[in-house]
């Protein structure tokens, strides 16, 4: 299965991330791209023990013309637009916005690395992906990503909320 879209990670854990992720999604759709799926929202720990509270975790199927070094530069804007500070690695946060594939592009460079390079080990980029791509293989492992899930070894909490019905509003909005 080859992918055709970008796959973005949404996560926050201040203010309200439902919220924060309609407001992302529809500046996705209106300035840079067309939302064509969104995971179910997830409920997680954050990762490796940082501090603060537990995240919301989505993953965004978007379809877009930018590279992915414009469409990186494009999503880090938004971050900051959107409220994020940066004070220290894996601080708490109100939008974190992670580009984990372009495509099916292979990109290592100083600045950039798609696929996300950790994006294997974490359980709460993973549940979200296989919502939408469980049979997608990761581009440098050759795996599905249901079995990169399947084996993945972050044993932090993951667990999908009721998000069913607001994506529909959302995006007509």
């Amino acid at each position: 299965m080859s992918l055709e879209f970008s796959y973005i990670g949404f996560g926050a854990n201040l203010g309200e991330p439902q919220e924060m992720l309609a407001r992302v999604l529809r500046e996705m759709n209106t300035s840079f791209g067309k939302v064509q799926r969104v995971s179910r929202l997830f409920r997680a720990t954050p990762w490796r023990g940082a501090s603060g509270p537990d995240y919301i975790n989505a993953v965004v199927e978007l379809a877009t013309l930018q590279d992915a070094a414009d469409l990186l530069t494009i999503l880090q804007e938004l971050e900051r637009a959107s409220g994020r500070k940066r004070p220290c690695k894996n601080a708490p946060r109100v939008c974190d916005l992670d580009l984990l594939l372009h495509r099916d592009e292979v990109i290592i460079k100083k600045d950039l690395v798609v696929p996300h390079p950790l994006l294997h080990l974490r359980h709460f980029v993973l549940a979200p992906l296989c919502d939408l791509i469980p049979e997608g293989k990761h581009p440098l492992m050759g795996v599905s990503f249901r079995q990169l899930l399947e084996s993945v070894p972050d044993t932090g909490m993951v667990v999908p909320l009721d998000s069913e019905t607001i994506w529909v509003s959302t995006l007509s909005q």
